[in-house]
């Protein structure tokens, strides 16, 4: 995947349709509210509440929460259970944040529905409300490679009275399907900051461009011409295995954004891994070059 610092990636359809609708803002998981720790003495019944089955196995790839896919997040979840006289989980305290919102409301929610427990029992062996510490480990599940084969994407903003209203886009048939398109939540953030404020009844276009051209291979599509706002290309070295080894930019370029934020290297820029065959076949290191472009249309 390439990631700028102003272009953020976002799976669409193969063939997308001429026009599509924006999307709504992208929906981001709200801090949540505080659990209380279970009382002290829920930690030391007699005989603490057990889990039916190790509680790692109850969470699956498929429970990854989106918005920490899309971040990159990974870490680990400390957990304090308070655990019901019938085995149930009936609240959970995050005790060590894993440093993302999302995977620490994952953990609790998950856990909250699926956990079961043998309940802790007391002096006499009667079934009591308890309380367990655990550890929940979200590691990101590998990246999809890509052929390393020529592409390019372009993608046109209409934007009518300051709101972006339509937006089409044109790719090449070996463009992944997840570069510049119109649901990408960080091209419209800086469309947002550069777009004319005052253009009332009148249409303005910006138009975003991707492409990567690898050694040896003929340059996809065209490249737009207009005000730049984000003008940034590398030359990438890339192992056998598709990894991004080395990384020296040719172009940086974000002059056109208004309040330029600290820039990121060119391996932030530029990262992610890329198959040298769709065939699967072994591959040998090479190299590319990558563009990414923004500029608004005269």
């Amino acid at each position: 995947m390439i990631v700028s610092l102003a272009l953020i990636a976002a799976a669409v359809p193969t063939v997308p349709p001429p026009v599509i609708s924006v999307p709504p803002p992208v929906t981001v998981t709200p801090a949540p509210l505080p659990s209380p720790m279970p009382a002290p003495a829920l930690f030391q019944r007699a005989v603490p509440p057990t889990p039916i089955g190790p509680l790692p196995a109850l969470l699956s790839p498929n429970d990854y929460p989106a918005e920490a896919l899309r971040l990159g997040q990974q870490g680990t979840v400390g957990a304090a259970l308070t655990i019901s006289d019938q085995g149930r989980v009936t609240a959970c305290a995050i005790e060590r944040s894993s440093g993302s919102v999302a995977l620490d409301v994952a953990t609790c929610r998950l856990l909250r529905a699926r956990a079961r427990f043998a309940p802790a029992k007391d002096a006499m062996g009667a079934s009591v409300d308890g309380a367990t510490r655990t550890t929940i480990r979200w590691v990101l599940p590998p990246q999809p490679r890509v052929p390393l084969k020529s592409w390019a994407s372009t993608v046109t903003f209409t934007l009518i009275d300051g709101q972006v209203r339509r937006c089409t886009e044109e790719r090449t048939r070996n463009a992944p399907t997840f570069i510049n398109n119109c649901q990408s939540r960080g091209t419209l953030q800086v469309i947002d900051q550069v777009a004319p404020k005052d253009a009332r009844g009148r249409e303005v276009r910006f138009v975003s461009f991707a492409r990567l051209t690898p050694f040896g291979g003929g340059r996809e599509g065209t490249a737009p011409v207009g005000e730049p706002v984000i003008n940034v290309a590398a030359k990438l070295a890339i192992d056998a295995q598709g990894k991004v080894t080395g990384c020296s930019l040719q172009t940086d370029d974000v002059r056109g954004l208004p309040q330029p934020q600290r820039r990121p290297t060119c391996q932030q820029l530029f990262s992610a891994p890329y198959a040298v065959e769709a065939s699967g076949a072994a591959g040998t290191p090479t190299s590319a070059v990558a563009e990414m472009m923004l500029v608004r249309l005269p």
